[in-house]
């Protein structure tokens, strides 16, 4: 069973989600009951249908109801919460859509954006599908990203969260999947810049970073999270400063610190 500590903290957290993004009464006795479930267990595969309100938006959400532990993450801890400004209708990637939550975010704060989503796990990208299919201007590809087109074995773990390709050490099962690069990406569907990159790819942000090859140039703000046991940090952190990014924001929410894990943004000097 969790701590006192940490059950009073996830109790705020439910407070705060049922209140302020929950879109009906309805929606919140379904997340209260997801609240209720992970007090047990943290990969609970059940399914649920809601209604999620993001900055006076609503939008129809589907999820399992162990991913109330990313909905938390977005939504309740702010980990896309930017200090950059973006322009109008921007242009966003997000690479590790997993089930949409972010990408919802995105699109709630940034109307009229185009919004290009990446996730290769075959369960959360019909998730993804489901929430984001429909949605003007969302681009959904079931793929991974990285440093070149090719097909890669995704490490699959108990929870949707954190599978994998650069960490065999999640799960021992795998899928293979596409894995894309964002150079040649860009250059098919006549992209000219990305204002927002988010990143969420369990410790291929650098390989991400790589496969944008000359096009880095093009990005404007990158966010996402680092992967400290995967991933050189000081080196990618020095090759963005050396193509003119600085760090705006670097945190641990959570259990970061314990898990080698924070959140990050970046954006041009």
């Amino acid at each position: 069973m969790p701590g006192l500590a940490s059950r009073l903290r996830r109790a705020r957290e439910a407070l705060d989600i049922l209140s302020n993004f929950a879109a009906d009464w309805r929606s919140r006795r379904v997340l209260a009951a997801c609240y209720a479930t992970i007090l047990t267990s943290t990969t609970d595969p059940r399914e649920e249908s809601f209604r999620l309100r993001i900055r006076g938006r609503e939008f129809p959400f589907r999820m399992r109801r162990s991913d109330l532990f990313t909905l938390a993450e977005i939504l309740h801890e702010g980990q896309y919460v930017l200090k950059s400004t973006l322009p109008a209708s921007p242009t966003i990637v997000d690479a590790g859509a997993n089930v949409g939550v972010a990408a919802l975010w995105f699109l709630a704060n940034h109307p009229g954006a185009a919004l290009h989503a990446f996730e290769p796990e075959p369960e959360n990208f019909r998730l993804l599908e489901a929430n984001l299919g429909s949605m003007p201007g969302v681009v959904l590809n079931q793929a991974a990203v990285g440093a070149r087109e090719a097909t890669v074995e995704l490490h699959l773990a108990s929870h949707g969260a954190v599978h994998s390709v650069a960490d065999a050490s999640v799960g021992s099962r795998t899928v293979k999947v596409p894995c894309l690069a964002l150079e040649p990406y860009l250059a098919r569907r006549g992209i000219a810049r990305i204002d927002l990159l988010k990143l969420d790819v369990e410790g291929s942000e650098a390989d991400v970073v790589l496969g944008l090859g000359a096009r880095l140039a093009d990005v404007g703000v990158i966010v996402g999270e680092m992967h400290e046991r995967l991933v050189d940090v000081p080196a990618l952190y020095a090759r963005l400063g050396s193509a003119g990014f600085r760090v705006l924001a670097k945190e641990y929410f959570g259990d970061g610190l314990a898990d080698g894990v924070h959140a990050f943004e970046m954006a041009r000097e």
